[in-house]
């Protein structure tokens, strides 16, 4: 690996919940993945934080990057964190998802 490509990023998913969700009828939104990487997979909007970017901040551009739903930061709730270090493949050998 170079040392341009010796970095870590931090990916961000956001898990949305419906106003009118319950406990015991959950309602979130999802959406099928177009890009190469998990094609025709269902996900939750998802991306890559930015250098200096808060986790708040970055679901609140990535929901209107992927949906055109405007949120406020106000209403983003933090939920958990998993460090997931990626098997090597071909196009993403060392990748490291946090």
């Amino acid at each position: 690996m170079s040392p341009s490509e010796d970095r870590v990023r931090v990916g961000v998913a956001v898990f949305v919940l419906h106003p009118c969700s319950t406990p015991s009828n959950p309602l979130f939104l999802m959406g099928k993945r177009l890009v190469s990487h998990g094609h025709n997979q269902w996900a939750h909007p998802e991306g890559h934080l930015e250098f200096g970017e808060t986790l708040e901040k970055c679901a609140v551009r990535e929901i209107l990057e992927e949906t055109g739903l405007a949120i406020q930061k106000e209403d983003v709730k933090f939920l958990t964190a998993t460090n997931s270090v990626m098997e090597p493949e071909p196009r993403r050998d060392g990748k490291r998802g946090v």
